[in-house]
């Protein structure tokens, strides 16, 4: 059984990292800024094809980083539309597998971090404020937006 490696593992990455940014380019009729950034993207994952993690420049490390979340992305959302099927098993653990890669290597992203430093809020609380308080009624809410009454 051959030995499975980082590098390996960012290689099986490229095709479904790929998808998920053509797809993406798809859902915009392959027109416009955000078509072609993630056409642009799926270009930039391609170069990363043959290449090992311990000679990409940090150019290179940071589309590699992007490859695995856009891959971790994919396959997680193929094995959530597959559901208990052997083929959403194998997206699942897929995805688990560059989940884990990426932060073993490249760490968390700063998604990631951000969530992991959120403080919770009690949402009620909000309710209290002038701006959300139902009881002042409309024209104060836009009073205290745009300083007049309504």
């Amino acid at each position: 059984m051959p030995r499975i490696t980082a590098d390996s593992i960012l290689q099986k990455a490229i095709e479904p990292a790929t998808l998920d940014r053509i797809s993406l380019a798809d859902a915009y009729s392959n027109t416009g800024e955000h078509a072609e950034k993630a056409l642009e993207e799926a270009k930039s994952i391609r170069s990363l094809k043959g290449k090992k993690l311990e000679k990409m420049s940090e150019a290179e490390l940071k589309t590699a980083f992007q490859t695995l979340v856009w891959a971790e992305q994919w396959e997680r959302s193929l094995a959530q539309a597959d559901g208990g099927s052997v083929y959403g098993k194998k997206a699942l653990a897929d995805a688990n597998v560059f989940s884990t890669l990426r932060l073993a290597i490249m760490g968390k992203s700063a998604f990631e971090t951000a969530i992991e430093n959120a403080k919770a809020v009690d949402v009620r609380s909000l309710f209290k404020t002038p701006l959300f308080c139902c009881a002042r009624g409309p024209s104060s809410a836009h009073a205290l937006l745009f300083g007049r009454s309504a």
